[in-house]
């Protein structure tokens, strides 16, 4: 008689729900053709905010976004849950602008870029129409639900780790998986975490099976958002974990031990370009900072630095 382990029972249910949904999204989705987005190399100083979760129209999302100005940010990258509770009907909805472009708006009008990947409740409205609001809005880019950037040697990989498109989405995440031996550094950005301190907890199912093949031990650092707090989660297989979801309103968390890191706070994540490394910060509003002062305090939580683990050891592979 042959027995099958508790873990081999999930591996395989894993790889049959894996199979079924690329089966099952095969024609669902046309994506454009957008090709990889090269840009000037990064200067030392350049800052990189990421934040999730953020699009309720409320005294935290304002907090925040004021925040986001203080820091002097070159790039906001959003990982997901632009606009709640159920994304937008379409690139008219009036939502855009009460939820979205009152908030960042001036900020990219002072030069700061956004990038969007897409959430679970955006997916709840129509995601395509965010391509069209990228098109009209100078500073905002959503090329496509997944996307490749280089900034000479730093690359950026943005996912859409929802339940979609997946066919188109594996097919693209294997060819760049192969194109990535001239980048020092590889950061990927998704809405969901592989680990996660917070009440959604670790990714499980297909999310797990797809973050595990696709990023970890191919990615320098992981930046997501979807639980509703702070949280440096440490490093699996040489991937730096993030959760980066203080974007308007806070969950419970459990805590986590130095030289880990969790807080349900609202803030983000401060990365700086320092030539051989990357600084991260995750700051945060002041608890005592309201949105109608001109300036508000913000606090610096968490620190640390990101080398490319991964990177360096592909590059001695080759």
């Amino acid at each position: 008689m042959c027995f099958v382990s508790g873990g081999d029972l999930m591996k395989i249910l894993n790889l049959f729900l894996f199979t079924a949904i690329i089966a099952l999204s095969a024609c669902k989705y046309e994506f454009r053709d957008i090709g990889d987005l090269e840009y000037p190399a990064l200067q030392v100083g350049h800052k990189t905010c990421v934040i999730g979760d953020v699009g309720a129209d409320n005294e935290g999302q304002a907090l925040t976004a004021k925040a986001l100005k203080q820091q002097g940010c070159d790039h906001v990258r959003i990982v997901g849950d632009i606009i709640y509770p159920n994304g937008i009907k379409d690139e008219n909805d009036p939502m855009v602008d009460s939820h979205f472009l009152n908030y960042y708006s001036p900020l990219m009008n002072d030069g700061m870029q956004f990038f969007l990947t897409m959430g679970n409740h955006d997916h709840r409205g129509n995601t395509d129409a965010w391509m069209l609001v990228a098109d009209r809005v100078d500073g905002l880019n959503f090329p496509n639900y997944f996307y490749f950037e280089r900034y000479g040697d730093i690359c950026h990989l943005s996912f859409d780790s929802n339940i979609v498109h997946v066919s188109e989405q594996v097919d693209w995440a294997k060819k760049k998986l192969t194109q990535l031996d001239d980048c020092r550094f590889v950061f990927s950005y998704a809405h969901h975490p592989y680990k996660s301190a917070g009440s959604h907890g670790d990714a499980s199912f297909f999310i797990r099976a797809f973050l595990k093949k696709y990023i970890i031990g191919k990615m320098d650092a992981h930046f997501a958002g979807h639980d509703h707090h702070l949280s440096y989660e440490g490093i699996s297989q040489g991937t730096e974990l993030f959760v980066s979801g203080g974007g308007n309103s806070l969950r419970s968390v459990d805590q986590l031990e130095p030289p880990l890191f969790s807080a349900s706070r609202l803030g983000f994540l401060v990365l700086t370009y320092q030539g051989d490394h990357f600084e991260y910060q995750f700051v945060s509003p002041a608890e005592s900072a309201r949105s109608q002062q001109a300036v508000i305090e913000v606090e610096t939580l968490f620190e640390g630095r990101i080398d490319p683990k991964v990177s360096q050891a592909r590059a001695s592979e080759n």
